[in-house]
């Protein structure tokens, strides 16, 4: 006994309407990606201003925003350590990584240059940078 094997070729109205669903689905996913760069500007301001402290709570930053920046690995648990204001930063930050906008956009991109510039606003660029170089 042979089973028989039934396909279904979508109509073009069941094509129109899958593909209406996923570009709004995009739609909101850019939205989304957005909200989240747009908190992670001033969430990763403070994480720097933790870092000028030099304290144990500076150098768990400095190696997860290094982290992102470069690919050292990281320990994800040393946000388990972070007091919880700092912890929600890091991970406002990470949903945010990656968000990339146009020049013109409201909201800056999101990406390396983002931490970079920020370490360098705070004259803390080569600090951050130790953290590659003690990793050798």
């Amino acid at each position: 006994m042979s089973k028989s094997i039934h396909i279904h070729i979508p109509t073009e109205e069941e094509n129109n309407a899958a593909m209406a669903e996923f570009i709004t689905q995009q739609k909101q996913l850019r939205d989304q990606r957005r909200e989240h760069a747009r908190a992670a500007h001033p969430a990763l301001a403070r994480l720097v201003h933790v870092c000028t402290g030099m304290s144990g709570q500076s150098f768990k930053v400095r190696a997860l925003l290094y982290s992102l920046w470069n690919g050292q690995p990281a320990d994800l648990s040393e946000v388990l350590n972070l007091d919880l204001n700092v912890r929600a930063d890091v991970c406002v930050v990470i949903l945010a990584f990656g968000y990339e906008a146009n020049p013109s956009a409201e909201v800056k991109s999101f990406f390396y240059d983002a931490i970079s510039q920020a370490f360098k606003d705070a004259k803390l660029f080569d600090w951050f940078l130790e953290e590659y170089k003690g990793s050798k």
